[in-house]
């Protein structure tokens, strides 16, 4: 399919944050495609693959801008501790293991 390849080029040359979203909404547009036409689920699948990776870089892009200082944090944002409460300190920010996840049940 013509439109996922385009998706997936437009995302692989993507350096910029509106380049990005560009590349999110050709995939978005192919997945839709591949719904409407009763593509097959690979297909889709590959359509919800390229959506995936193109949010992580939106996130990677989003954070780094964030860092430099080039892109505002939304109001009284800090980075989270490991366990989900703010702090102002610059210490890095680590994710729980499995072993450490609370899981409510």
């Amino acid at each position: 399919m013509a439109l996922i390849d385009r998706a997936r080029s437009r995302l692989a040359e993507a350096r910029t944050l509106q380049e990005l979203l560009d590349a999110r909404a050709v995939a978005m547009a192919a997945r839709h495609y591949a719904r409407v036409t009763r593509a097959s689920n690979e297909t889709q699948a590959g359509c919800l693959l390229l959506i995936k990776r193109a949010e992580i870089r939106l996130a990677d892009e989003i954070d780094a801008m964030q860092e430099k200082g080039e892109l505002a944090r939304p109001r009284g944002c800090r980075k989270p501790t490991r366990f989900g409460k703010a702090t102002k300190s610059n210490k890095p920010v680590t994710c729980p293991s499995a072993d450490e996840a609370i899981v409510d049940g």
